[in-house]
């Protein structure tokens, strides 16, 4: 199991604080997806192209490294994080969506404490390493 090497301390999803959400099944993304707002564009991977780590690994590495709390399922995308900027070379990635998460405003001292989005993890899907996360709206206050 991949949560062992990467986190020797995690038996299973129940021992995660806060619980991991539901998983919904995992996809492989169909076309180009541009997040302009977080400088990431994602592509379909080749056809022939498979994950090392699964999906439900992937999802338990985004909700321990880099998911903001809420979320009432687990999205799992296969997807090309293409060569640029950092990213040195073409990388498959599993593009974990939470989708509907209240992320809290820093220094909010009256409503609205939160801005309610799509929390995204990108977590390397021959690796299990996290890459990034980050929001995409259009976000809504709460």
């Amino acid at each position: 199991m991949i949560n062992r090497v990467l986190h020797p301390w995690l038996e299973s999803e129940h021992n995660l604080k806060p619980p991991c959400p539901p998983i919904s099944p995992a996809t492989r993304l169909a076309e180009t997806k541009n997040y302009e707002l977080a400088g990431w564009v994602l592509e379909p991977p080749p056809a022939d192209a498979t994950p090392k780590i699964t999906a439900e690994d992937a999802v338990r590495e985004a909700w321990v490294k880099g998911a903001e709390g809420g979320s009432r399922t687990a999205e799992p995308v296969f997807a090309l994080l293409p060569k640029g900027g950092t990213i040195e070379r073409d990388t498959l990635v599993w593009l974990v969506r939470f989708p509907d998460v209240c992320v809290p405003l820093l220094g909010a001292d009256e409503p609205p404490y939160c801005q309610v989005m799509d929390w995204n993890v990108l977590v390397d899907s021959q690796t299990g390493r996290f890459i990034t996360a980050f929001g995409q709206g259009p976000p809504t206050q709460k």
